[in-house]
């Protein structure tokens, strides 16, 4: 993965020397116009925050998929392909199974749900994605910081 990436424990850290530099969560929270509830909830990890307000503090939430094996172990030497990477994967594997129902039914989902991950229409579970042998996690990167809506 890019090493602009940060892992959960990594953003935490960095969230928190941000605070520290700030002086408190309020102070934070103001520099960032931000409600000081809101980066109390994603400080404490109570809530995540949505791409708005995690854009106001600085941050970009960031989606990547790795090929797995079917019977859950894991390949680590499989690369972690960006969201558009992955969707062409997916879009070439439903085209050589012959269409998005055999592709479906090849990894016992419905045809409906493989049609709402494929078109974006909903992301689809860490479940699903594990039947279709993809599993997902989400890092941070650092952007400049935006303001607030």
């Amino acid at each position: 993965m890019p090493d602009d990436l940060l892992s959960l424990r990594e953003f935490y850290s960095e969230l928190n020397k941000d605070i520290r530099e700030a002086g408190s969560v309020s102070a934070f929270a103001q520099r960032c116009d931000l409600p000081v509830q809101v980066v109390a909830n994603i400080q404490s990890a109570r809530r995540m925050g949505n791409a708005a307000s995690l854009a106001a503090m600085g941050w970009q939430l960031v989606a990547r998929f790795q090929r797995i094996a079917r019977d859950a172990a894991g390949d680590t030497d499989c690369p972690w392909l960006s969201l558009r990477e992955f969707y062409s994967e997916l879009n070439s594997a439903v085209r050589n199974a012959g269409g998005i129902t055999d592709y479906a039914r090849g990894h016992l989902l419905s045809p409906q749900a493989v049609s709402n991950i494929q078109s974006g229409a909903r992301n689809g579970s860490d479940a699903s994605l594990a039947l279709m042998g993809w599993r997902r996690v989400y890092r941070y990167r650092r952007i400049a910081r935006e303001q607030s809506v």
